[in-house]
C-alpha cells in the first residue's frame, strides 16, 4: 500500500510538472528564435535554405521552423552618401544561412554612368554584411540624375541559388 502510494505520488508531480511547462509555453506564445524570425513582415524576407522557395504567410514560416526548417536571407539596400565634392553610391548587403565558402556576387546597374559588381566570400558562420562603394566624383560637372538597379546572388547553406529582392530608384547628385 505504501509503495503504491508512493508511485502515486511521482506520477501526479510528473503530470504537474509537464502542466505547469505546458502552460509556461502556451502562455509565452510560443515565441521561438524562429516565430520571431518571421513575425513583423519577416517571413516576406526569408526563404527556405533548403531550396530557397519563398513563404507565402507569416504561418507558413513559422510552420518550417517548426519543423526545424532553416531560413536564409540576402538582402540588398541602396544610397548616397555626399563627402565633399564627391559622391559615393552605396549598397549594403545583409545576409546569414549562407553556404560558408562560397561566393556571394552583388550587380549594380548605373544606367549611363556604367556597371559595378563585387564578389565576396561567404564566411564560416554564413553570415556576410557587406558594403559597396562606387565613387562619382562632381568636380564641374553639372547636375546628373540616374537610375539605379541593384541585386545580390549567393547560395544557402542547404545549396540552392538565392537571389536578393532588386532595388531599383533614381538618385541625383552633383546638385
Amino acid at each position: 500500500m505504501r509503495r503504491n502510494l508512493r508511485l502515486l505520488r511521482w506520477v501526479v508531480l510528473c503530470a504537474l510538472l509537464a502542466l505547469v511547462a505546458t502552460s509556461n509555453s502556451i502562455a509565452s506564445g510560443g515565441n521561438s528564435a524562429s516565430a520571431q524570425l518571421c513575425q513583423q513582415g519577416g517571413w516576406a524576407q526569408l526563404v527556405r535554405s533548403s531550396d530557397a522557395s519563398t513563404f507565402t504567410d507569416e504561418g507558413d514560416c513559422v510552420s518550417h521552423g517548426a519543423r526545424q526548417g532553416t531560413y536564409s536571407q540576402l538582402q540588398v539596400q541602396a544610397g548616397c552618401l555626399r563627402l565633399g565634392r564627391s559622391y559615393d553610391f552605396c549598397i549594403t548587403m545583409s545576409a546569414f544561412g549562407l553556404l560558408p565558402g562560397s561566393l556571394v556576387s552583388t550587380f549594380i546597374d548605373l544606367g549611363s554612368l556604367g556597371s559595378a559588381s563585387s564578389f565576396e566570400t561567404v564566411p564560416a558562420d554564413g553570415a556576410l554584411p557587406l558594403h559597396v562603394e562606387v565613387g562619382l566624383t562632381c568636380d564641374g560637372a553639372p547636375p546628373v540624375t540616374f537610375r539605379f538597379d541593384a541585386y545580390a546572388v549567393g547560395t544557402t547553406v542547404g545549396g540552392a541559388t538565392v537571389t536578393s529582392r532588386r532595388v531599383a530608384g533614381e538618385v541625383s547628385i552633383c546638385g
